[in-house]
């Protein structure tokens, strides 16, 4: 079989841990962060107020170390958007049952990671690891059914292939506030999924995978997606709409959940209607992706044009009073 025909058929290797490093640097980054929200008097949703909950019953000296060592050095950064932490947070996605903390990794988060183990073993790590398992258990009971036809259609879609290298995905008690994430490393592409996040479990959680998994092909920079809409946008004098990209994939494996999860009487609807996105923050985008992208999916208009539609109504409904 030609290279290019084993690439388009190629599918996303899933691997599921819940690892004890990886948990434990995610809880005290999440604890962190709260403890600044605490102190700061804002608002707590209801995982914040889980991990709060969690951080009141570690009442050790070492731990409360650990916490302060991220709160001043992690808590204001972030997993996507800050190299350093990105490049900390794939190489802890690599430590396996009995590994150590690879040298690699800051002397502060080491010493950190060190401080906090002896507690969170005792306290935390048993309901931590425990609910990782069942979570990964149901997860791939879900996915199984569907994982084929998610990742065949959506690489036809994107018209790009799944990455070769192993998805590794991370069940953690509090992953980052949007709850799951996903960064490609060198050899692996790292999904982080919250176990507290209501909205990826179940059906719900092969939707959020999918969209997870679908960063690792398709960006803002690089691709057919990518340049459809340089291309689309250049054309009508206009820069991309922020966050465009990242809004088509999540409506692309979400409108494929819809139309296969959907029962008569029991519809389903995608974690990001759901979740407000496609509603309060990007109401326009989805009104395009209805009009133009999905028949695109259909198979009735092909690409490009079905991206240039999506922007000329996007760049249209800029003109009107109530965007």
């Amino acid at each position: 079989m030609p290279e290019v025909a084993r690439a388009a058929t190629r599918r996303p290797n899933f691997r599921f841990q819940s690892e004890l490093f990886f948990n434990l640097h995610h809880t005290l980054y999440y604890q962190a962060q709260v403890l600044r929200k605490v102190a700061g008097h804002e608002h707590l949703t209801p995982i914040d107020e889980a991990a709060y909950a969690d951080a009141r019953g570690m009442t050790g000296r070492r731990w409360r170390q650990a916490v302060e060592i991220y709160r001043k050095k992690y808590a204001k950064l972030d997993f996507v958007f800050s190299d350093a932490l990105v490049n900390d947070d794939n190489t802890l996605a690599r430590i396996g049952p009995g590994d150590s903390i690879p040298a690699s990794v800051p002397a502060a988060m080491r010493e950190a990671l060190t401080l906090a183990r002896p507690e969170y073993e005792a306290r935390l790590w048993p309901k931590h690891h425990a609910a990782g398992r069942s979570f990964i258990d149901d997860l791939k009971e879900n996915l199984a059914p569907w994982k084929a036809a998610f990742a065949t259609r959506l690489a036809k879609l994107y018209q790009t292939p799944w990455l070769a290298g192993p998805y590794i995905v991370n069940a953690v008690a509090y992953g980052s506030w949007a709850g799951s994430y996903c960064n490609t490393a060198t050899g692996f592409t790292n999904i982080v999924m919250s176990t507290s996040d209501a909205d990826e479990h179940a059906l719900s959680g092969v939707d959020v995978l999918f969209h997870e998994a679908s960063h690792s092909i398709v960006d803002p920079f690089t691709g057919p997606i990518a340049r459809a809409i340089d291309r689309g946008s250049a054309k009508f004098g206009k820069k991309p709409p922020d966050n465009f990209w990242h809004a088509l994939i999540m409506y692309t494996p979400g409108k494929l959940a819809e139309q296969w999860f959907s029962k008569p009487g029991k519809p389903y609807t995608m974690v990001w209607i759901r979740e407000g996105l496609f509603t309060k923050v990007w109401p326009s985008y989805y009104k395009a992706f209805e009009a133009h992208w999905w028949p695109y999916m259909q198979g009735r208009i092909s690409m490009e044009p079905a991206i240039a539609a999506c922007l000329r109504q996007v760049f249209d409904s800029w003109g009107c009073p109530d965007h």
